[in-house]
């Protein structure tokens, strides 16, 4: 259904311009690199139901400091229709994880914790956008619909047990270095977006834009917990959920000589989920089921880039 929806949002937009003899048609390609800082969380229940406790275990990641590298092509036909689509890639340098459990409801109780680092994991985001412009002066504002796609590939290694409390049935490490530990979570949101681009020429070279994003988004996570033995590898879990997010951008475009701009660019990012379901998959074949509470992530980025435009009729 989504993508029969944008399939036919880009027939309604380009055939149109296919139609014009004399289209016009402008291509900007960028090419960027920044610095991105995420942090991502969720928590499971006891239960299906969401209780026994309401919170049983609980991942965050802290800081998660990304070199980022960004791909971005804009294309304009006969000054209206508008299409622009970005591939990004990054290697999260530093950052840090906590892994807590607990007995009782709302996190009391807490019998287990392990501090970790979060070095190399790595990201990947693409997008694909169609729009019309509609322009005013020196101002130019122009809706999208699209499709997009976010993965978070996150690591646990370098651990520190520093809470071990046994409880029946469980006993979590003892208090100290954590060895071998090398586990991952794999998350993956996709879904259809809503938004807008806006660009203001303010001087002759220099343009400002703004963006904003609404995304409709299916997510889904698989984990592999390396040093459980009582689970199975290399998925130990995985996570569904229908989640939605945003995300506003702003930044400078700057003419140099020719066809080259430079860029420098700002954005955030806000996702969240519904409750979902955490699927256990243990050594051996038994499969349980229980509640994900919610996932939450937030980024932000700084990007400065070089642009090169190409025109023609």
């Amino acid at each position: 259904m989504k993508l029969r929806f944008l399939s036919s949002a880009l027939l309604l937009l380009l055939l149109p311009a296919l139609d014009t003899p004399a289209a016009s048609f402008r291509t900007d390609l960028d090419l960027s690199a920044g610095y991105r800082v995420d942090r991502f969380n969720w928590n499971i229940a006891g239960d299906a139901a969401g209780r026994n406790p309401n919170v049983l275990s609980e991942y965050t990641w802290h800081d998660l400091e990304t070199l980022q590298f960004r791909g971005a092509l804009r294309a304009t036909i006969h000054e209206a229709f508008y299409l622009r689509t970005s591939l990004s890639w990054g290697r999260t340098l530093d950052g840090s994880n906590q892994d807590s459990d607990y007995t009782g409801d709302n996190r009391t109780g807490e019998f287990s914790r392990s501090n970790n680092s979060a070095r190399g994991g790595t990201t990947l985001d693409g997008a694909i956008g169609l729009g019309y412009t509609f322009q005013k002066d020196r101002l130019r504002w122009i809706p999208l619909v699209g499709y997009s796609y976010s993965n978070q590939n996150l690591t646990l290694n370098d651990g520190y047990q520093s809470i071990s409390a046994p409880v029946p049935g469980l006993t979590p490490p003892p208090v100290g270095p954590i060895t071998g530990l090398d586990s991952s979570y794999d998350a993956a949101w996709r879904g259809p977006w809503a938004g807008f681009d806006l660009f203001l020429e303010v001087l002759e070279r220099l343009t400002l834009f703004a963006a904003f994003q609404y995304h409709w988004s299916c997510y889904e996570a698989e984990a592999n917990l390396n040093l459980r033995p009582d689970l199975a590898h290399p998925r130990s879990f995985e996570h569904r959920a229908d989640g939605a997010g945003y995300s506003v951008a702003a930044g400078a475009e700057y003419t140099l000589k020719g066809r080259w701009i430079a860029t420098l660019s700002a954005r955030y990012e806000r996702w969240s989920t519904d409750p979902g379901t955490d699927t256990i998959y243990y050594a051996g074949g038994p499969v349980a089921q229980t509640r994900l509470n919610e996932v939450d992530r937030r980024s932000f980025a700084l990007m400065l880039g070089l642009t090169y435009r190409f025109a023609w009729k």
